[in-house]
């Protein structure tokens, strides 16, 4: 007899992007714009020909700054994982998420591409 197919438990990036998708309306961002630079390329990961993506969940205050980051994804390189975290940490900010009342804390899932042309 065939067996039952159990559910199985969501990853760290699913549960993620349920929470992002639970928002009405989540915070927003735009990669490349003046408050959200793309991350430099690491020099060390040019010379090497590290490529990868990193997956970032991002917390988000009321006025749109950044207020806990996790890595949800990571591109098994730490110095590309390092080099878009610490970029969205310091350099982004969002646009909050909304309520009927407002700006409310938020979170937003966050993908950076790294990529040698």
């Amino acid at each position: 007899p065939k067996q039952p197919t159990r559910a199985q438990p969501l990853s760290r990036l699913d549960h993620a992007i349920a929470e992002q998708n639970a928002q009405e309306y989540p915070p927003t961002y735009t990669l490349g714009s003046p408050a959200n630079p793309k991350p430099k390329y690491p020099q060390l990961a040019r010379q090497r020909g590290w490529q990868g993506d990193v997956i970032i969940g991002v917390h988000v205050n009321t006025d749109g700054s950044p207020r806990y980051l996790e890595i949800l994804k990571g591109s098994q390189f730490s110095a590309l994982d390092f080099a878009a975290w610490s970029t969205v940490k310091n350099e982004w900010t969002f646009e909050a998420a909304k309520d009927e009342n407002g700006n409310i804390e938020g979170f937003v899932v966050v993908p950076i591409s790294f990529r040698l042309e």
